[in-house]
């Protein structure tokens, strides 16, 4: 308790990225000009970091979120031999 989970997890990415994108968020008052106009961002965790790419419009009030894409890799979590019977 107290104290954020090592893996940053899916929801909260999509969530922190749609708020980046959302002119007074503190999330978006974080960020430097630069950043804000981009629609692939970083958000930083304690293992690394996460790209997540949100197109919104930020023109009309309240601003729109057009669609949030997370990007994940995949990792080898087992390596081992299954044996299979070739006979009943």
């Amino acid at each position: 308790m107290h104290h954020m989970h090592k893996a940053y997890p899916i929801t909260g990415t999509v969530c922190t990225g749609s708020a980046m994108k959302v002119p007074g968020t503190i999330p978006y008052l974080a960020m430097t000009e630069e950043s804000r106009k981009r629609t692939t961002l970083r958000i930083g965790h304690p293992t690394g970091a996460l790209e997540v790419k949100v197109d919104s419009d930020t023109g009309v009030t309240p601003a729109k979120i057009k669609y949030v894409k997370v990007f994940r890799t995949a990792r080898k979590i087992m390596d081992g031999t299954v044996y299979i019977r070739t006979e009943e």
